[in-house]
């Protein structure tokens, strides 16, 4: 089957252009496609590039090998098939009031975006992809990562589909049939379930980025990948637009659902529809954000390994002591991917600030140090050569630094370091030409301790049900809900769905969350009193409240002890008796 036919990415025009691509003739004056990739073709010799311009010249004949799964034609056909405006379904609509005409315009508005759209993504699966996977078939541009350059596409444009012909087209073709109106009441199984039915955008939104990256590399480096992407692109189809932007396209999608609905919401006048369609934007804001944190989450676990890769060594106890250095040697090694003490492990460390600054201290002069501030620790460094970094202080946790700034000719701060016990175990002077520089530093050192005691406070207000291993209930209940870390400040961002905090889900399985001193468990012991039923508190486990009763306390207490009647013995000496 070939993509050639009704949306064919070969037009006549661009067709003309292309059936030749191995001419050496090339006009300089013609304009247009052909002026992007013509250029590729024309006097090259290689043999990789000769095969390349066969196999094009053979998809500008006869279409492109078809990828994946078989098409459906009405669905297929449906996409191509879509009425310029709602007033050629929709009978006597002049007759219809402003508000909902307005209303019916936003309605529209998300089912002709919403083709669109999903001819964008047919774009990038049946033009780009369907071609580079064809190409590989015949070894050519094997050195190309599908995965790294499309992520996963292909299931954005199923899911996309998905929603088209359950929810949108449903709704269009009931229209249709009674020439009513478009009813805002069919898209709400679909956003309810958005979880569901957007799901692939989470791996795809997290990937994104990295896609376009390696695009674009590929282009400098690849002259033969060079080629084939100017070769798509200037198909009719794409309309000027690259590869590049396209794959921006789904992360642009998702965050304008919600717009489209609050539009449609704002011209509705249905008690019924504005429930619905406010339950609609919830659910999707909240799916929305859970995309975000998942694209914080990554950038944080990518900035904190870009750290680890350049702390080459941990060098802060010296002795002349052969045995001692031996000891020293042993545990010279700092892990930053280990959980923050005191924390649970779900929160993640994350790198707040990085400055150069100049260090003075009672041990020498002031020397050029690399200031690394991550969400519970701050790192004094020595910078190496290759840019890598020597650790030459202790750690310092951030809720134990004293900062202040010194009024001095020379912007200064003061740091004093608290041992457990609250005395002074450490002190030294920061200082930087940039008043600014420093000023922000001493801002991140306070973020940072903010972050670092929420991350801790979350833990102590947790608690664990454990139940004994011979009880009927397996596993362990965690009570009271994991709060996701805070990231409000990072040193850089890829880009953002929304800039909405949200939480992580709650995880508590044992493997997550290993027993600590600190947490409490109460173990259902094997007889007597039973807790209560778990499963009817929900997710968000309390503490069961102090009964009214003087002298009551939960768990009751066993019944008090009450003294018996003494047994009697006989008391008789034996040898009273005759």
């Amino acid at each position: 089957q070939s993509c050639k036919g009704r949306s064919s990415f070969f037009s006549s025009s661009t067709e003309d252009n292309v059936n030749n691509l191995d001419s050496p003739a090339v006009e300089t004056k013609s304009k247009g496609p052909k002026q992007r990739w013509s250029g590729f073709f024309s006097n090259s010799k290689d043999s990789k590039m000769e095969s390349l311009v066969e196999k094009l010249n053979i998809y500008s004949k006869n279409g492109i090998p078809q990828c994946g799964i078989l098409k459906d034609d009405d669905i297929e056909e449906s996409l191509y098939k879509l009425e310029d405006d709602w007033r050629e379904i929709v009978s006597n609509a002049e007759d219809a009031s402003e508000t909902i005409r307005q209303q019916q315009t936003a309605l529209w508005e998300l089912v002709h975006t919403e083709v669109a759209y999903i001819h964008t993504l047919k774009l990038v699966t049946d033009l780009f992809l369907c071609c580079l996977s064809d190409l590989q078939k015949n070894s050519l541009l094997l050195d190309v990562d599908k995965t790294r350059l499309f992520s996963n596409i292909e299931e954005i444009s199923a899911c996309n589909i998905s929603l088209w012909t359950k929810y949108l087209l449903p709704m269009l073709a009931t229209a249709r049939e009674t020439s009513s109106y478009l009813d805002p009441a069919f898209l709400l199984n679909a956003f309810m379930k958005c979880e569901d039915v957007f799901s692939p955008y989470i791996i795809y939104c997290s990937e994104q980025s990295e896609c376009q990256k390696y695009c674009r590399e590929k282009t400098h480096s690849n002259e033969l990948f060079t080629a084939y992407l100017a070769w798509c692109e200037a198909q009719k189809d794409c309309n000027r637009l690259r590869l590049v932007e396209m794959l921006v396209k789904p992360m642009q999608r998702l965050t304008k659902y919600s717009l489209l609905l609050k539009a449609i919401l704002k011209h509705s006048t249905s008690d019924q529809h504005k429930s619905s369609i406010d339950l609609m934007i919830d659910r999707m804001d909240t799916f929305v954000n859970s995309v975000n944190t998942t694209l914080r989450h990554k950038e944080d676990m990518e900035s904190l390994r870009s750290v680890i890769a350049r702390i080459e060594a941990y060098d802060v106890v010296e002795t002349k002591d052969d045995d001692l250095e031996k000891i020293i040697r042993q545990h010279n090694d700092l892990d930053l991917s280990k959980p923050m003490p005191g924390c649970n492990p779900l929160h993640k460390r994350q790198l707040i600030a990085e400055a150069d600054l100049k260090l003075k201290d009672h041990n020498n002069s002031k020397i050029e140090v690399h200031c690394i501030i991550l969400t519970d620790i701050l790192l004094l460094c020595k910078t190496t050569r290759g840019s890598q970094l020597k650790i030459i202080r202790p750690p310092y946790q951030v809720h134990r630094l004293i900062v202040q700034e010194l009024n001095r000719d020379t912007p200064t701060l003061a740091v004093v370091y608290l041992s457990d016990y609250s005395t002074p175990v450490a002190a030294f002077l920061l200082t930087c030409a940039d008043p600014k520089t420093l000023k922000n530093f001493a801002v991140s050192l306070r973020r940072a301790e903010g972050l670092y005691k929420t991350a801790k406070h979350a833990r102590e207000e947790g608690w664990k049900v454990e139940p004994d291993s011979n009880s009927h209930f397996s596993g362990s209940v965690e009570l009271g809900e994991t709060c996701s870390p805070v990231s409000n400040i990072s040193v850089s961002r890829v880009p953002s769905v929304e800039a909405t905090e949200v939480r992580h889900s709650s995880h508590s399985s044992d493997e997550a969350l290993p027993h600590s001193g600190d947490t409490l468990r109460v173990v259902v012991p094997q007889h007597g009193q039973s807790l209560p039923d778990l499963k009817e508190a929900g997710r968000r486990w309390l503490v069961p409240p102090t009964s009214r009763q003087p002298g009551a306390s939960y768990p009751p207490p066993s019944p008090p002890l009450r003294r018996a009647p003494a047994i009697r013995h006989n008391t008789v000496d034996p040898s009273d008796h005759v």
